[in-house]
């Protein structure tokens, strides 16, 4: 057990001088004072003759020439209670920024690191203080990369502001729960440094949440035909390559949304058995109809080939009408041409249902029979 009337010597490893304050402070508990952080060693007691204060030596100052000592503005007790405060509330805020690297507190309970060596050598006072000198060590600047490209881009005249450290925090914990929310893999939420690129490229949290929003779900979450189709539409494997695409500030909204459309127009028409190119699917999404509206109508479309086999051309028909031409111009587009095809052939088949056994069968091409036969 610690002798409590022996002073501790100055060691390197605690500049503050730490333990000897926590004696002197035992040491007054023990006898019934109360500590007074301004006069450790109770002279004014001694000087007054207070019953019960027992003379101790004073711990010699630090000697300069141990290597590591540094001495803090300001003397005794009263100095090392406030940089122990200093040290609480800005090891917190840098823990908060994620430089917990710059500090660390021993198994004594005693601080060390940069943070500490700072508030010992008086370099840092203040939180103000703080900011400037954190930004110089290679920890904030791998931290927090995209101040410093940003930095860089207004000094050379481009748009946009140079954010705190306080703005990457809040930007990275919003687009991190988007990225989450949109059903991206934890590669991508997860990392800082591609949440960091987004905000570098000018995208604020509200664009990154639409971006990810209505379009986005069409595609990825309405089929699974959908999501292939898109993929083979534009190119693209797999949710990386499409999250660069939707997260690219070079395309704006519009783009996405009709892009989106697109395949899900391609996408839906495949689970209809419906063969719809990028073309005609491009043409589609550009209509001002809801997807339910899209759906509705390729429904439509395949409903004529499956009831009546419209679409299917019969021994005596000629004209080739298909689902993805004459239907589609039809219903989608509101083709007059195409619709009346549709309408003729089914008059003819009509026709030729009502006709009796050996006579003549209407075809686009005008009644083949017997009269034809004779003329042979």
């Amino acid at each position: 057990m610690t002798d409590l009337n022996t002073p501790i010597a100055p060691d390197p490893s605690d500049p503050g001088n730490w333990r000897e304050i926590d004696r002197l402070r035992r040491l007054a508990e023990s006898e019934g004072r109360t500590f007074n952080p301004d006069d450790p060693y109770n002279w004014s007691g001694i000087a007054a003759g207070q019953a019960g204060a027992a003379p101790v030596t004073p711990t010699p100052a630090p000697d300069p020439a141990i290597t590591g000592v540094t001495t803090t503005p300001g003397t005794g007790a009263a100095a090392a209670d406030a940089n122990r405060q200093l040290f609480a509330q800005q090891s917190a805020q840098l823990g908060q920024m994620g430089l917990g690297n710059l500090f660390s507190i021993g198994p004594d309970g005693l601080p060390s690191g940069w943070l500490w060596d700072q508030i010992t050598s008086g370099a840092i006072r203040s939180e103000a203080q703080l900011l400037v000198n954190v930004e110089a060590t290679q920890e904030y600047q791998q931290r927090f990369p995209v101040i410093f490209q940003m930095r860089t881009g207004v000094r050379n005249g481009a748009p946009g502001y140079v954010p705190s450290a306080r703005d990457v925090l809040d930007y990275e914990e919003a687009v991190e729960d988007q990225l989450r929310t949109a059903g991206l893999p934890a590669d991508f939420y997860g990392d800082r440094g591609y949440i960091q690129g987004l905000m570098g490229r000018g995208l604020s949290p509200l664009e990154v949440e639409e971006r990810l929003g209505a379009s986005w779900a069409m595609v990825r979450e309405t089929s699974p035909a959908v999501l292939e189709t898109f993929q083979e539409y534009f190119g693209l494997q797999g949710d990386g390559a499409m999250a660069a695409l939707f997260l690219d500030p070079e395309r704006t909204q519009g783009m996405l949304d009709r892009m989106a459309r697109t395949a899900y127009t391609g996408g839906m028409g495949s689970t209809l058995g419906l063969n719809i190119d990028r073309v005609l699917a491009d043409r589609i999404a550009q209509l001002p109809s809801t997807a339910a509206g899209i759906f509705q109508d390729l429904t439509t479309v395949n409903a004529m080939n499956a009831q009546g086999g419209l679409f299917t051309e019969g021994i005596t028909e000629t004209q080739d009408l298909t689902a993805e031409t004459t239907g589609i111009d039809a219903t989608v587009f509101g083709d007059g041409d195409a619709r009346s095809a549709m309408e003729r052939r089914l008059l003819e088949r009509n026709a030729n249902d009502r006709s009796s056994l050996g006579g003549a069968a209407v075809t686009q091409q005008g009644a083949v029979g017997v009269g034809t036969a004779q003329r042979r």
